[in-house]
């Protein structure tokens, strides 16, 4: 009787196997028809325009490292002697060193009252200045009389930077213009 319970239990598994998957729709597998590879036409990039210089706009200057050293040495030379003008508070002298146009900024009664206010608001500093002299002796003797260079900076031609790095961080000390003689201390443009 064993023997007989255990094939009907075998026979009953089979049988609902067979019931389970004859219950299954089969799905035969679509065949899609063969496509053919996209061609991909490579379309060269549009080179930009040629840049034509606009009028009244400069081309950019370029410094070879022969021009660039021998600039260097020379407005390390200038910011020496500037140092050496500044130290001895020699206004005549530091005052052949600058051009027209910042002569004549730092002279004009407005911008030294200007300063002279920032001073008050920012320092508490009671200090009217009156003349390019008085700039001389009471702002920049305070503050560039002992002006390092270390690096300089083209803007063009005739026009540069000179930087000072003080904690990592670049400076300007002056900006500065060739005016056919030698480079002197120029009001930024």
């Amino acid at each position: 009787m064993k023997v007989n319970i255990v094939r009907v239990f075998i026979f009953l598994c089979a049988g609902l196997a067979v019931l389970t998957f004859a219950g299954c729709a089969s799905v035969e597998p679509e065949v899609a028809e063969p496509v053919e590879p996209a061609v991909i036409e490579e379309v060269p990039e549009p080179e930009p325009p040629a840049e034509e210089p606009v009028e009244g706009e400069p081309e950019d200057f370029v410094v070879t490292q022969e021009i660039y050293e021998k600039t260097f040495d020379d407005v390390e030379v200038l910011i020496d002697r500037l140092n050496t003008i500044i130290r001895n508070e020699n206004f005549e002298e530091w005052n052949q060193y600058l051009t027209r146009e910042y002569r004549e900024h730092y002279s004009d009664p407005a911008v030294l009252r200007e300063i002279s206010d920032d001073l008050r608001k920012k320092y508490r500093y009671e200090l009217r200045l009156r003349s390019l002299r008085d700039y001389f002796l009471y702002i920049v003797v305070g503050s560039r009389e002992e002006a390092t260079l270390d690096k300089i900076e083209f803007i063009d031609e005739n026009h540069l930077l000179a930087y000072s790095i003080v904690n990592d961080t670049p400076v300007i000390l002056y900006y500065l213009a060739n005016d056919g003689e030698g480079w002197k201390i120029a009001l930024w443009q």
